[in-house]
């Protein structure tokens, strides 16, 4: 105990007269335990029989053995620590060596050539104090180790056992093949003074603590034994783990004057939303059903027969998934549906039969062009086939110059809608109307909420987030960085008017979070009302009029009739209006729309002659109703809408 408490005064003593370099701001310490496992190697020329030099020296031996420190580290720079460590290892090994003697030996006593196995086991434990140094030049936490050392042993013994090994059958005196020399303490045994080198790596945990894994080699310098050339070496594997201890340096004192008193601390972020108009939002829902007619055009490009992608939505993988009461309430993407919902019914009633009309302009590379008429009519031929294995029988193929119904020459709109393909069957069921039944609409009032933002910040702005909740689920968010807009405007989607109750509200906030981590929310509830209209609509479309004619087609006139006997009840009011596209005069566009109106007007009153609440009138040309770009925009324009308005009951 004498002993150990002696090298740990010293181990103190080196760790206090090192001195940390003045860059670092406060002096670190690290305190704590290491332990692992040696492997030993013993160099030596030890006599192996005593008179007996023939015989040799044992000259080599290995152990392996633990190790147990007291660690203290020092930071002096960055990249450097000092070290100091108290040190208990074990450093024995077992040493093997062979020695042949002529003896008398067998049963007739001869003079024969005696082979022993010679076991030195040697037991060394040192009690070490070691110092040096850490260094870390790297990125990373990788550090080499060097230093010196010197202990005295703690134990020092050893033993020896010998073995006959030939000629077969020789014994010693006691019958055995196998004796005990000796086992005695070592004598002589001096200081041992060691070269350490090595390299460890450090793993932070939290608190400070470091795990540090640690290999290290260690050369020795001085004998064993004062009498005889012997040297124990040593590679240690194990773990130190210590604990960071900081020393703050002493503050020079205070000047005896008077300070003057701390700046305030910055204000905090202030974060302000509100609205520009009534916070309050109105929705009103109404029950809708509509009957959106077909088109029953494929209209291409000049000079081409290929189908155009827009017609193309289905493949025949897909073709057995197609619903029509999945198609959207809207006129051209159910258009655009066109030949898959006659591809679905044809393959649903195998009696339907359609002709495809094709035809072209009459102009330029269409002049005259029978064969593009026709290779336009077999693309579409060919989608109603392949999509929807529709056979080729029941498709018929023929061709005009212009069609059927051709729209006027006299503008390149004109020659647009002629490079079609028309589609005809006499069974009603191919170009029965899409009917969506008892869908809802809503009037969403304001349709746009308009959010006024403000934030006050002593410290710039890092960034903003703005989210409405319909409590705590998200159903907006917008976000930026720096300061936030000074407005921004939300719309109610109709998916979540759908969602509302009769009275809900949604609540709109604003953060605001400056570069120093400081943070401000406001917040505004917005109230919502929902409220069912007192009555419901039908609504129907009627197209495919010839080229600025008024005359009410059979197909129709039989639309219509179907319409009035399911749509309009006893207190039902209904509104016609005919529209045309953009071409033509604007005063005759005028006089062609409320002619149109008139005609539906009075099939209408043909049918139920008892409706009195029924107004026809015309609006000429309505551009906005589709896009007139295109040639099936302008067609779906020139049309008679019929708007059926019946009370709840």
């Amino acid at each position: 105990m004498g002993i150990s408490v002696r090298i740990f005064i010293v181990i103190a003593g080196v760790l206090l007269t090192l001195q940390p370099s003045s860059a670092l701001a406060q002096t670190k310490y690290w305190l704590g335990l290491g332990a692992g496992f040696t492997q030993n190697w013993h160099n030596a020329q030890i006599e192996l029989v005593p008179g007996e030099p023939e015989c040799g020296p044992l000259t080599y031996g290995e152990g392996r053995g633990k190790y147990a420190s007291l660690v203290g580290e020092i930071g002096l720079l960055p990249w450097l620590r000092g070290s100091a460590r108290l040190t208990y290892t074990q450093l024995g090994a077992n040493m093997i060596g062979q020695c042949t003697i002529l003896e008398i030996a067998g049963e007739n006593d001869e003079i024969l050539p005696v082979t022993r196995e010679f076991d030195r086991r040697i037991r060394l434990d040192y009690g070490l104090v070691e110092l040096g140094a850490r260094v870390a030049p790297f990125d990373f936490p990788l550090h080499v180790i060097a230093g010196f050392g010197f202990g005295v042993p703690f134990v020092a013994e050893h033993g020896e056992s010998e073995r006959l090994l030939s000629p077969p059958g020789t014994r010693y005196d006691d019958g055995s093949i196998k004796r005990t020399n000796f086992e005695e303490e070592l004598t002589n045994t001096q200081l041992r003074t060691i070269l350490r080198a090595g390299i460890g790596y450090d793993f932070m945990l939290p608190n400070e603590v470091e795990v540090t894994p640690e290999l290290v080699y260690s050369h020795t310098l001085s004998e064993v034994v004062t009498t005889q050339d012997w040297h124990a070496h040593s590679l240690r594997l194990g773990v130190a783990v210590k604990l960071g201890l900081e020393i703050k340096k002493p503050e020079p004192p205070e000047k005896d004057t008077v300070q003057p008193p701390p700046p305030p601390p910055p204000k905090k972020p202030i974060a302000r939303i509100g609205t520009a108009t009534d916070a309050s939002i109105n929705i009103l829902e109404t029950y809708v059903t509509e009957t959106f007619p077909l088109l029953p055009y494929v209209f291409f490009e000049k000079g081409s027969a290929t189908l155009p992608a827009k017609y193309a939505n289905t493949s025949p993988g897909t073709a057995g998934r197609f619903q029509e009461n999945e198609l959207p309430r809207e006129t051209l993407d159910i258009y655009y549906h066109l030949l898959d919902i006659i591809g679905a019914r044809m393959q649903r009633d195998p009696e339907i039969t359609i002709t495809l009309i094709g035809s072209t302009d009459d102009k330029g590379v269409e002049k005259g062009n029978d064969s593009l008429a026709i290779a336009r009519a077999t693309s579409v031929a060919e989608y109603l086939s392949g999509v929807w294995d529709i056979p080729g029988e029941r498709i018929s193929i023929r061709t005009q110059a212009l069609p059927p119904i051709p729209t006027a020459q006299t503008a390149e709109e004109g020659d647009e809608e002629n490079r079609r393909v028309e589609i005809v069957s006499d069974y009603g069921e191919v170009f029965r109307p899409i009917v969506h039944e008892r869908f809802s609409e809503f009037d969403i009032t304001p349709p746009t909420m308009t959010l006024e933002l403000g934030a006050e910040s002593e410290e710039p702005l890092e960034r903003w987030t703005m989210t409405v909740k319909r409590v705590s689920t998200l159903v907006r968010e917008f976000n930026g960085a720096g300061a936030p807009p000074a407005t921004i405007d939300w719309k109610l989607e109709e998916s979540l008017a759908a969602e509302l109750g009769e009275r809900e509200d949604l609540t709109a906030e604003l953060t605001i979070i400056s570069e120093n981590g400081e943070r401000s929310t406001s917040s505004v509830d917005i109230p919502v009302y929902k409220r069912t209209n007192a009555y419901e609509v039908g609504r129907l479309s009627l197209i495919v009029f010839e080229f600025d004619k008024s005359r009410i087609l059979p197909h129709n006139a039989k639309m219509i009739r179907t319409f009035v006997n399911t749509a309009i009840k006893e207190k039902s009011t209904a509104v016609i209006t005919g529209s045309t596209d953009f071409l033509g005069e604007a005063e005759h566009n005028q006089e062609l729309s409320t002619a149109r109106a008139e005609n539906v007007k009075k099939i209408i009153t043909d049918e139920n002659p008892e409706i009195t609440q029924l107004e026809a009138r015309g609006i000429g040309e309505a551009p906005e109703l589709y896009d007139n770009k295109l040639p099936e925009g302008r067609f779906y324009c020139r049309t008679v809408a019929v708007e059926v308005k019946t009370p709840l009951e």
